[in-house]
């Protein structure tokens, strides 16, 4: 499913947001 990948994809940038921010 396309928001499957789009929700991942979502989640991926959050995290590396947050490694940059720490």
């Amino acid at each position: 499913m396309e928001v499957i990948r789009l929700l991942r994809s979502a989640l991926d940038t959050h995290s590396s947001q947050r490694m940059s921010l720490i």
